[in-house]
């Protein structure tokens, strides 16, 4: 449903939502954003995750994860790198996903030497696989 919907007016169809008693939760809201991400619509996306944050409910991981998507998705990295600390700062744990968005994004600007800090972090994190077979790290 959320890769075909039209996801302008955002505000109205919340408005719309709150009239007949229907509370948006994480969940409507993440997805929401995510497809606003899908579509390139990062205004309306990051709209909806501060009204989020105002409403009182929390961005997870996936919301997070959908926002740093579409932000490198737009070659906006120093927004995707900027977004990626933030959910640091609020305890979110990045996962495999998150740091493979952000490679490809600084892969697709050639920069190397946020790749190498990336898969640093990863490492860290026990994110990476190493030691197979004598083959080094995979």
């Amino acid at each position: 449903m959320c890769k075909e919907a039209n996801f302008s007016g955002v505000e109205t169809i919340f408005s719309e939502m709150s009239e007949t008693g229907f509370i948006p939760d994480k969940y409507v809201y993440t997805s929401w954003i995510a497809g606003l991400c899908r579509q390139g619509n990062l205004v309306e996306a990051f709209r909806l995750k501060n009204k989020m944050v105002k409403e009182g409910i929390s961005p997870d991981l996936f919301t997070y994860s959908s926002l740093i998507f579409g932000l490198a998705s737009k070659g906006l990295m120093v927004e995707a790198q900027q977004v990626f600390d933030d959910m640091l700062k609020r305890g979110i744990t990045p996962d495999r996903h998150v740091f493979g968005i952000l490679i490809r994004g600084y892969y697709d600007e050639g920069n190397d030497v946020a790749i190498l800090g990336l898969h640093d972090e990863m490492r860290k994190r026990g994110l990476v696989i190493t030691g197979g077979k004598g083959d080094g790290e995979h």
